[in-house]
């Protein structure tokens, strides 16, 4: 009789380990969620390079053309507290000739300006405007929007409800049904931006001719969410 009941006791035992096996079946998904916006914001990063014999010619003619920049972009009703210095610098460096003999030093002096434009459509002109007050550099054009959290809200819910579709389409093809959610974790914000990097080779060695206007259509931003949801079974 013992023997019986130790029997059915380990039968039992297997059984309830088979159930809490099946309770324990999870899915994990991901989700990702899109709004498009318009931007309303760029910010055009520009400014003057030079190589002079001496740092104090260079920086002379550096700081001259600068101001005319600066000049440039306030006719064009840019604030001046939105005209701000990203980059400032001075290097040096010598060539070396036959039997690796070291050349004369020469100094590169390098000013680079950020300017942040309420109004995106404005870029082309404070484009234009600065390479004719003497930029011959163009590092990038960067769109943005202001304030994205709506917009962000929004793609959250639409990554949620994509790992939930994925999440059904996995259970449905493995015979199981989806018994509730166990975890949710939020992923990485979006950074509401695009970010054009060499918007012109022409523009940054100064060869372009600006009596052609410079248009930049700014691409519209993908504000983007994502999630990962963990699914239990049955």
């Amino acid at each position: 009789m013992k023997w019986i009941l130790k029997g059915l006791a380990v039968c039992l035992a297997m059984v309830l380990l088979g159930c809490a096996a099946l309770a324990e079946t999870e899915i994990s998904t991901t989700g990702e969620g899109h709004v498009m916006m318009d931007p309303d914001r760029a910010v055009v990063t520009l400014g003057v390079e030079q190589v002079s014999d001496t740092v104090a010619e260079g920086q002379a003619d550096v700081n001259e053309r600068v101001a005319s920049i600066r000049a440039a972009l306030a006719e064009l009703g840019v604030d001046p507290r939105n005209i701000t210095v990203s980059d400032l610098s001075i290097y040096t460096y010598s060539d070396y000739g036959y039997e690796d003999e070291q050349g004369p030093a020469e100094y590169q002096i390098t000013h680079t300006l950020d300017v942040t434009l309420s109004d995106p459509s404005q870029a082309g002109a404070v484009i234009d405007a600065a390479i004719e007050a003497g930029a011959n550099r163009l590092n990038s054009v960067y769109f943005s929007v202001s304030d994205g959290t709506e917009a962000y809200r929004q793609a959250l819910a639409m990554a949620v409800e994509d790992a939930r579709a994925k999440a059904e389409v996995l259970s449905a093809a493995a015979g199981l049904e989806l018994d509730g959610l166990k975890s949710l974790y939020e992923g990485s914000e979006s950074n509401f931006g695009v970010d054009f990097k060499s918007v012109s080779a022409e523009l940054a060695t100064g060869e372009n001719d600006v009596g052609v206007p410079t248009e930049l259509n700014g691409s519209r931003i993908a504000v983007t969410a994502a999630v990962t949801a963990t699914w239990a079974c049955k």
